[in-house]
């Protein structure tokens, strides 16, 4: 402890701010990431549930006030193809082609979702997100999102 006192004394102002701003920036991340992992909507559908499991009903009800394939709702673009993924999850356990919204729209689902994926690919070949919140800038990452969640759409279409 005394060795950190004695660099953190040793920092000027300007590098203690940036220190500080550096843990404040990675703390806002670990929350977030936390935020994201322990949701229930999210986390717990790998878990093989039905459309009967009380995660999926409470996933479905949020989707069904909440349905927005342009942005992450809240976020904007970030996350959005680990969003996108686990709402192609969400919808296949809740095994309907179609999903009521609460303001009366009925959706395609596997149709609008499926064209979502097709207009964001990218050539030759990936996906990316431009936002690099949460390493979606990688294609490799984002690729494997986009796969996994055709993998619970296409079977649908």
């Amino acid at each position: 402890m005394q060795q950190l006192l004695g660099l953190w004394n040793a920092l000027d102002t300007r590098r203690r701010l940036i220190v500080g701003v550096a843990t404040l920036g990675m703390f806002a991340a670990v929350l977030g990431l936390a935020r994201i992992a322990a949701a229930p909507s999210m986390s717990l559908l790998y878990a093989g549930v039905d459309k009967d499991d009380e995660r999926v009903i409470a996933a479905i009800d949020w989707l069904k006030s909440h349905f927005n394939l342009q942005e992450n709702p809240n976020m904007g673009q970030e996350g959005l193809y680990y969003y996108l993924h686990t709402m192609a999850k969400a919808l296949d356990a809740y095994d309907e082609d179609t999903l009521l919204l609460d303001d009366g729209t009925e959706v395609n689902w596997p149709k609008v979702l499926a064209e979502r994926f097709v207009s964001l690919h990218k050539h030759p070949g990936f996906w990316v997100n431009e936002n690099s919140r949460w390493m979606e800038s990688n294609p490799y990452l984002v690729s494997a999102y986009s796969l996994l969640s055709l993998q619970y759409i296409y079977p649908k279409l």
